[in-house]
């Protein structure tokens, strides 16, 4: 009787001492985690072309409201380029402005991204609660993240000069396989990248932050210019 209770008692600290060592474990792995470097992903499926959106080439978009009126903003291509904004450089409401100028500049830190007017028209109003917050981050991006409402002089060259449906869904891939062709250049003198691309991504927003001055200003001429 004796033996057995002993026995009893070793077993009980046993499993004792495996759930304790089990928990430790976890709890080891876990803090290891936290600090585990993270690459985002720039997956082909994570941007959206919604119906009824055009997308220009130099990475605006533009939706016509049933008034005759261009909602027009910077897609989310460009926005995981760019990352965070710290300013916003715009256009005031009642300016005309032509297909190729400059309609907004985006600024991240002291680095900045500019953007062409996809149309030619009169900017009839500005998205002033977007300006206050801060920038884009954390806005949907064709809906609340708009940056110009601008009444067009002409809609009927829409289709020529920019991507709808399924043909915006095809360039959107050209384009992110023109952005993975251009990082291969700069790949071997960033380890995060390189890394990342391997796995079968880009890196995501804030890729501004993994480029040197020179190579943001090729990007950026590439894709925005």
């Amino acid at each position: 009787m004796v033996a057995l209770l002993v026995l009893l008692t070793i077993i009980v600290f046993l499993t004792v001492d495996h759930f304790v060592q089990r928990r430790r474990s976890q709890v080891v792995a876990a803090h290891e985690q936290a600090f585990l470097p993270v690459s985002p992903s720039f997956e082909l499926t994570s941007y959206r072309t919604p119906a009824g959106v055009y997308f220009d080439p130099g990475h605006t978009w533009l939706f016509l409201e049933e008034t005759g009126i261009a909602r027009v903003g910077i897609n989310e291509f460009a926005q995981a380029l760019v990352g965070s904004i710290d300013d916003i450089a715009t256009l005031a409401v009642g300016e005309e402005v032509h297909r190729g100028d400059i309609l907004a500049t985006l600024w991240h830190g002291d680095r900045s991204a500019t953007f062409r007017s996809p149309i030619d028209g009169v900017v009839s109003e500005i998205n002033a609660d977007l300006l206050h917050r801060g920038g884009l981050h954390g806005a949907e991006p064709y809906t609340a993240a708009w940056l110009y409402k601008i009444t067009p002089r002409d809609t009927s060259t829409f289709p020529e000069r920019m991507h709808l449906g399924e043909e915006a869904k095809r360039w959107l891939k050209r384009e992110l396989r023109r952005l993975k062709v251009f990082l291969a250049t700069v790949a071997p003198e960033h380890p995060v990248l390189g890394q990342t691309m391997q796995d079968g991504g880009l890196p995501a927003a804030g890729l501004i932050d993994h480029l040197q001055e020179a190579e943001w200003n090729k990007l950026h001429e590439k894709f925005f210019g």
